[in-house]
């Protein structure tokens, strides 16, 4: 209890509705909730934008140690908006603009053992480039997709945590992460979801 009470620690974050997602495919518009949310930081500024998706189809998360359990790699999860611009968990600058959400795990490579707590992560697409929802898109492709967001030949990757205490809300977590938590139908079940939406791993 008293390591789960460090890992949410008070931080004067906030959390306020917004109205529909009023840019991108009209596929994509449609396929979003009718209000978001604007994720703030404590200095005021806005942090991202999220519009979870209206309804995630369940299926069989292929790992045993994912966190979200009924999420498939590649599946559409909603749009996120950098106002001012962000970076990802790997430190990757990401412009200021609108991207898809797409669900997808760490790779179990060598590359990759260790970097992450968790395996599950959302991959950002630009919205231009990602207009059919209901579309699960094969992990190469994703992440080729993705580098457009990052402009590196990386995909522009962001960490998906347990859920915080309020929802929706925003808390700092000892590792200085702001981890964002909504709520995300899936198979017609609200599922709570934390997400990194600023902080990058050392």
């Amino acid at each position: 209890m008293v390591l789960m009470m460090a890992a949410f620690a008070v931080a004067a974050t906030k959390v306020d509705k917004i109205g529909a997602l009023d840019k991108g495919p009209a596929a994509v518009k449609a396929a979003v909730a009718a209000q978001g949310y604007s994720v703030q930081g404590s200095d005021g500024k806005v942090l991202a934008e999220v519009w979870p998706a209206k309804d995630v189809t369940a299926g069989k998360n292929p790992s045993d140690a994912a966190l979200y359990g009924t999420l498939t790699p590649g599946t559409f999860a909603g749009v996120l908006s950098f106002p001012n611009g962000g970076q990802d968990y790997r430190g990757q600058k990401i412009p200021a603009g609108v991207y898809t959400m797409r669900y997808e795990l760490l790779p179990s490579d060598g590359n990759h053992m260790g970097v992450a707590p968790n395996p599950d992560f959302f991959l950002l697409v630009p919205i231009d480039e990602d207009t059919n929802p209901a579309q699960t898109i094969g992990v190469a492709a994703l992440v080729k997709l993705s580098a457009k967001a990052s402009k590196t030949t990386h995909a522009a990757v962001f960490e998906l945590n347990a859920p915080g205490n309020a929802d929706p809300g925003a808390e700092v977590d000892d590792n200085g992460f702001t981890v964002f938590t909504f709520d995300l139908t899936i198979g017609g079940k609200k599922t709570p979801v934390g997400m990194v939406v600023n902080g990058s791993a050392e």
